[in-house]
Order: structure tokens, then sequence, then C-alpha cells
């Protein structure tokens, strides 16, 4: 490597690991948190002005050890229990109709004392007012049930 690339080294290395940050807070997928410790590490090395090939391994052992060693605990995280949110725990309850529903027109039903535009699951089917029916999804304000 020419005297002029390894005296710019730390400065590409130092804008890589900053992008690499941009990019993770960005994103919070932690999908570039690795390559900018991996980056860091280049970036440390060259300082010493060792080859750029010894930067480049350095980039990547460190990029694949730091991913090899997150992974149990990003799996962790990814297996913790969901919290249902209070519109996602009416999901699979009893509803009580309380304006009827049709194939052609949403209606209304009461579940834990709360009034949901609703509509019917299934095409064609039909609620009368006093009806009960399970929610079975809800998409955005409107809650779809089935007959019990």
């Amino acid at each position: 490597m020419s005297s002029f690339m390894l005296s710019a080294a730390p400065i590409l290395w130092l804008i890589l690991v900053i992008l690499l940050i941009v990019l993770e807070v960005a994103t919070y997928q932690l999908v570039a948190i690795w390559f900018a410790l991996g980056a860091a590490a280049a970036l440390i090395v060259s300082l010493f002005e060792l080859s750029g090939t010894v930067q480049i391994v350095m980039f990547i052992a460190v990029s694949a050890l730091s991913l090899m060693a997150s992974r149990p605990l990003v799996k962790k995280l990814q297996s913790a229990p969901k919290q249902k949110t209070n519109a996602d725990r009416i999901v699979g309850q009893t509803a009580k109709v309380i304006h009827p529903i049709t194939p052609d027109q949403k209606g209304r039903v009461m579940v834990d004392n709360l009034d949901w535009a609703a509509a019917a699951q299934n095409r064609g089917e039909s609620f009368e007012v006093g009806e009960e029916v399970s929610i079975v999804r809800i998409e955005g304000v409107t809650v779809y049930v089935q007959k019990l």
C-alpha cells in the first residue's frame, strides 16, 4: 500500500465508523453495529500504520467475532414474550352485537364495555342485535367477527 493510502486509512476508517453508526441509529435493527465495531478496530490498527491487509483482516475478524458474541443476546431478546396491546387482548373474546352486521355494511359490537366497528370475517354472514360473536382479528379500528 502506498504511503498516501496508509496515511489516509485512519480517516477512511473513521468515516466508515461514523456512517455505520448513523446507519445503526437510523434503523434500530442491529444491522450495522458489528461492522462499526470492526471498522473501529481497523481504525486503531491503522493508527499504527500497519498494512492495509492487516487492517482489513482486523475489520473482518472483529466484525465476525462481535456478531457471534452478540447472537445469543439477540436471540434471547427476539424470543422474549410479546406483550399484547389493549386492542390485541380482545381477539378471541366474545362480543355482543349492538348494531346489525350485514354483508354490505359494518355494524357495531360491544366487548369489555367498549364499542367497536365490526364486520363479518366470512363474507355473506349477517349478525343481528343481541347476538354473541367471537372476535377473530382486528384491522385498523374494525374487529372481524364470526359465529360462536
